[in-house]
Parts: C-alpha cells; structure tokens; sequence
C-alpha cells in the first residue's frame, strides 16, 4: 500500500507542477506562433531622417536602459512582440544631433497599430 501511496502522491504533484508551467507559459505557442507584429505610427508632418524609435519599459521614468531601438520607415516602426511582453512600453524619439524627445507610455495590448504624439526635439 505504501508504494501505491507514494506514486499515487508522485503523479498528483506531477499533474499539479504541469498546471502550473501551462498557466504561467502560453504552452499553446509551441504549436501555434503567438508572436505578433505591432505598428508605431508617427505624425507625418514631422521630418524623421535620422531618427529612431527607442523603447524603454513601463517602469523606466528616467530612460536609463533601451530594451530596443527601431528604425522609422515612412513614419512608422514595427516590432515583433511576444506574448511574456509586458503590454505597456515607454517610448521616445532619439534623434542624430538632438537630444532624446519626451517618452510616451503607450498601451499596444490587443492593437496592431499604435498611433504615437511623440514631436522631434529642437537641437
């Protein structure tokens, strides 16, 4: 009775440990790509040569650490976003010869398209 018991108990923590990694982790990734692509569109009146799109995480005020830096094509920069991502970014202009512009915290959840107000900072 005792080995029933002890792999009885084995199986049930088994079961419960694979619940637990399923909830935490989209498990369905694995068959399914879950990665999706997020558009930034910027005010086209603004000229953007040289200029990049850096995003920063939703707690970073002072802006010390970019997670990633996005070309801008015609007024408008894409990221693949996977779904661990937090569903908030902070985001600013940087700019060759000026200095970085105020950030925006953007929520892109469940958008494929994100318009941002964000201006080009003077020099």
């Amino acid at each position: 009775m005792n080995k029933i018991a002890i792999l009885g108990s084995g199986c049930l923590l088994l079961v419960a440990a694979a619940m637990l990694v399923a909830i935490r982790f989209p498990i369905g990734c694995l068959f399914v790509p879950c990665d999706r692509s997020v558009h930034f569109v910027l005010p086209p009146e603004e000229n953007l040569d040289g200029c990049n799109l850096l995003l920063f995480a939703p707690d970073d005020a002072k802006l010390s650490e970019p997670l990633d830096r996005l070309t801008i094509e015609d007024h408008e920069a894409e990221i693949i976003v996977q779904p661990r991502w937090t569903e908030k970014l902070r985001v600013a202009l940087s700019c060759k010869g000026s200095r970085l512009s105020d950030a925006e915290l953007v929520d892109y959840a469940h958008k494929d398209s994100v318009p941002l107000h964000i201006r080009k900072p003077d020099a």
